[in-house]
């Protein structure tokens, strides 16, 4: 798997200033406490991107560890990092064959990342790197496309305008879904352009495959991986299960027996 992200990573945090990761974060840690667990003291954020997550999880007091693929990416973790004043450690690794050789209290992997493992041998090869560093009974926190609403509500045509990091500067950004129901994958076709005082000054194209997944799909790869399946709820809800409405959903699964 090459990198996913690629000249789309040097805009990621303008398209994403809005997001509000410190209600995600507060949501994790209050979904690891329901399920019975203290606060994790380690924390591995596989996939972690520019590090959003991280820094606020590191401000709570946990250390954390972030690993992403993306050198461009961590170069902006690092950088935030540091000028957050938080210490995280990051890494560049693939999240199918990392082995750091230590455990962690929890496990994290955020943003849908794991649907970018298009095919089924690579989202088992990540859920046993998952399984390998949590802690037994500890837990394994990730959200993904939830595939009955996926169907149910087809991906749209999208574009949107963000202010740039400069004066006078845009960030324009088509997104145009392609909907592939045999392969479970949504084919995104991004085109972006930067524009500066009304010019177009850069502009570029990619196509990221985004797996959707349906609840047993899951259920089936992390008890086939050495997990138990704790809860499945709507994302940033603790309850209820989630329907056909919920494009995305969270998953807590718990460190069981050894994997197979």
């Amino acid at each position: 798997m090459s990198e996913v992200f690629q000249k789309y990573a040097t805009f990621y945090d303008v398209y994403y200033r809005q997001k509000d990761y410190v209600a995600e974060c507060a949501y994790v840690l209050n979904l690891i406490e329901r399920q019975g667990s203290t606060m994790p003291k380690t924390l591995l954020d596989l996939g972690c991107g520019t590090g959003s997550h991280d820094l606020h999880w590191a401000k709570s007091g946990i250390s954390v560890t972030g690993i992403d693929l993306s050198e461009t990416m961590l170069e902006q973790a690092r950088r935030k990092a540091v000028q957050e004043g938080v210490r995280v450690e990051y890494a560049q690794g693939d999240i199918r064959r990392l082995n750091l050789g230590r455990r962690f209290d929890a496990v994290t992997s955020m943003f849908a990342v794991l649907g970018y493992l298009t095919a089924n041998e690579d989202l088992e090869a990540a859920l046993l790197v998952a399984r390998r560093h949590v802690a037994p009974g500890g837990l394994f926190v990730f959200d993904a496309w939830h595939g009955p609403a996926v169907l149910s509500e087809a991906p749209q045509v999208r574009e949107k305008s963000f202010p740039g990091t400069s004066a006078g500067e845009t960030i324009e950004r088509h997104v145009r879904p392609e909907l592939d129901p045999f392969r479970h994958v949504v084919h995104t076709h991004i085109t972006v352009r930067k524009i500066q005082d009304g010019k177009v000054v850069e502009e570029f194209r990619e196509s990221h495959p985004v797996r959707y997944f349906f609840p047993q799909e899951l259920a089936y790869f992390l008890r086939k991986t050495g997990f138990d399946v704790a809860c499945m709820v709507p994302f940033l809800k603790t309850e209820g299960e989630p329907g056909l409405k919920d494009w995305n959903f969270t998953v807590v699964a718990r460190a069981a027996g050894q994997p197979s």
